[in-house]
């Protein structure tokens, strides 16, 4: 997995992100110029892009990949986008579509009874976005991805629960 380490414009220190749980090709389509209503990547006619999806402990990554002549088995890969596991939400049904599901960023804010933000006294909503949109090759493909970033999201949620009812024991 040496190949991964030659992605190019990456912003991440890779073997900061945990353990490589999942790689793989998927399909998505290129980024918009603006953000409509929390949703980055374009649901366009535009041609699918062949990219490389990872699946760290702590961060998935997505990467724009092109063929590699020396190595065939090894394509080069182009930093495309990131969000951390601990921000993700999948969707995994999108429309008819069977072979494809969302990444979503969560954000937690503040709500007032009105919808403005108020940070003294309302209550905690989550709210997300579309991040990525992704299209695999088989619907069990998909049901995979769905699951194993759904296990590593269950996993951080359950690890910050533990250590923050241990804080709370402290106190």
């Amino acid at each position: 997995m040496m190949w991964i380490g030659k992605m190019e414009n990456c912003p991440l220190d890779l073997s900061g992100q945990g353990q490589l749980l999942k790689h793989g090709k998927v399909l998505t389509r290129s980024l918009t110029g603006t953000i409509k209503k929390g949703r980055k990547w374009s649901t366009s006619s535009q041609k699918p892009s062949s990219c490389h999806l990872f699946l760290f402990q702590q961060t998935v990554v997505l990467c724009r990949t092109s063929e590699n002549c020396e190595e065939q088995n090894n394509p080069h890969l182009y930093y495309a986008g990131h969000i951390s596991v601990n921000q993700v939400r999948v969707r995994d049904t999108v429309g008819d579509d069977q072979n494809t599901f969302e990444v979503h960023k969560l954000d937690y804010v503040k709500v007032s009874v009105m919808g403005e933000p108020n940070v003294s006294e309302g209550k905690s909503e989550t709210k997300s976005g579309v991040i990525m949109r992704l299209e695999c090759q088989s619907e069990e493909d998909k049901d995979d991805w769905v699951r194993a970033i759904n296990n590593e999201v269950k996993q951080l949620r359950s690890m910050a629960k533990t250590l923050s009812s241990q804080f709370t024991m402290m106190i």
